[in-house]
C-alpha cells in the first residue's frame, strides 16, 4: 500500500497526497477530508517522519523559492491561446498561495540555456514544449516537472496533464448519446495529441455502431487567419455534402469551434438544430459567443498548471522516487461549467 494508491481512492495527485500527509497549507479542505477518508478506507498509514524518503518537509521553505518556468520550442501564437493562458493562471495562482515566485524562459533548439544561469535564478523548473522529445539537455538533474503534452515513452522528468486518448471517446459517446449515427471529426491529425483525438473518435463512433467522418488538414489550427479559415471551409463543405447526412460534428479544439460556428451560419446550418457540435479545451473566451453553446470537454487547464506545482514540490520532498506521470480526467460539460449526466 502506498500513496499512489491513496491518490487513484482519492482521485487526487501523488503529491497532493504527499501535502495532506505532511500538513501543508493551501490544500483545499474538500481535498483533505477525501485523502484523510481514502487512507481509512485503505488502512493507510503514513510511515514515521524520519522513514520518509527524500528532504525533511521543514527544509522545504528553504529549498525551494523560486521557479523558472521554460518555453520550450513552441510558436509564440499558441502561448496565446486561452488554454495556456489557464495553465499559467494555475501555475501562478498556486505559487501565489506558496509566496513563491515565477521566472519566465522562452527559447528554442538553437538557442542555448546555460545550466549554470539556470541554477542562480531557480531552485525548481517546469517544462512546457511541443514534443516530449528533444527537452533541453541542461535542465537534467533539477526537479522538474513538464506540463501538459504528448506523452513520452520514456521520461526523465515528472510529466502533469491531461488523459488525451480519452478526448475522443468523450466526443463519440456524447454524439451516440444523443441519436447520432453519422459524424464528422473536423481538424488537424498531426502526430500526436491531434491524431490521438482523431483516432479515439473513430474507433468510439464505430464501437458504438455509428459512422466516423475524419476530415483533417493541419492548417485547420490556424483557424483564425484566413488560410485556416478557408481550410476549415473547405473541410466543412465535405462534411455537409456527404451522404448520408453528418449530424454531428466534432472540433477538437475550441479555437476551431468558434470559427466553424459561423462558417456554419453562413451555409445555412445552424448548429444546436441542424448539427450537434463537441468541442475541447474549455476556452471561455472563446465559447462564450456561440450560441447555443456547443458540448464542451473540459482539460482542466488550470488545474494541469495547479498540480505540476504541487508535483514539483513532492518532487523536491522525493528527489529518488521514481519519475511520476500524472493525468487528469477530461469530462464533457453539456455547456459552460455544467457536467453532462452519463
Amino acid at each position: 500500500m502506498s500513496i499512489v494508491d491513496v491518490a487513484k481512492r482519492a482521485h487526487v495527485s501523488p503529491a497532493t497526497v504527499s501535502l495532506v500527509i505532511n500538513g501543508r497549507p493551501h490544500v483545499a479542505p474538500q481535498t483533505v477530508l477525501a485523502v484523510k477518508n481514502a487512507m481509512r478506507a485503505l488502512g493507510y498509514t503514513p510511515p514515521p517522519l524520519a522513514n520518509r524518503p527524500g528532504p525533511r518537509p521543514s527544509a522545504r521553505s528553504h529549498t525551494l523559492k523560486r521557479v523558472a518556468l521554460i518555453v520550450w520550442d513552441m510558436p509564440e501564437m499558441w502561448l496565446r491561446l486561452p488554454v495556456y493562458v489557464d495553465v499559467l493562471h494555475g501555475i501562478q495562482s498556486a505559487l501565489r498561495q506558496r509566496g513563491l515566485g515565477l521566472v519566465l524562459r522562452q527559447a528554442s533548439r538553437g538557442d542555448h540555456l546555460e545550466a549554470a544561469a539556470l541554477r542562480d535564478s531557480a531552485d525548481g523548473l517546469l517544462l512546457l514544449s511541443r514534443t516530449p522529445e528533444d527537452l533541453p539537455p541542461m535542465t537534467r538533474g533539477f526537479p522538474c516537472v513538464r506540463v501538459m503534452g504528448a506523452l513520452a515513452e520514456e521520461g526523465w522528468c515528472d510529466h502533469v496533464t491531461y488523459r488525451n486518448e480519452r478526448i475522443g471517446r468523450l466526443a463519440a459517446r456524447h454524439l451516440l448519446q444523443r441519436g447520432h449515427r453519422h459524424c464528422a471529426y473536423i481538424g488537424p491529425a498531426a502526430p500526436g495529441i491531434w491524431e490521438e483525438r482523431a483516432s479515439s473518435f473513430r474507433s468510439g463512433l464505430e464501437s458504438g455502431g455509428a459512422r466516423a467522418m475524419l476530415n483533417c488538414d493541419n492548417a485547420a489550427l490556424d483557424a483564425g487567419g484566413d488560410g485556416g479559415r478557408t481550410c476549415l471551409a473547405a473541410l466543412l463543405d465535405k462534411a455537409l455534402a456527404a451522404r448520408p447526412r453528418v449530424t454531428g460534428l466534432f472540433f477538437p479544439a475550441d479555437s476551431i469551434t468558434a470559427t466553424a460556428y459561423f462558417l456554419l451560419v453562413e451555409r445555412g446550418v445552424v448548429p444546436g438544430r441542424d448539427v450537434d457540435v463537441v468541442s475541447c479545451n474549455n476556452e471561455r473566451s472563446l465559447l462564450a459567443p456561440l450560441n447555443p453553446p456547443p458540448a464542451i470537454i473540459d482539460i482542466h487547464a488550470d488545474q494541469v498548471g495547479r498540480r505540476a506545482i504541487e508535483q514539483l514540490l513532492w518532487r523536491l520532498d522525493n528527489p529518488r522516487a521514481p519519475k511520476v506521470s500524472i493525468q487528469l480526467d477530461p469530462e464533457v460539460l453539456v455547456e459552460i461549467g455544467t457536467p453532462a449526466k452519463d
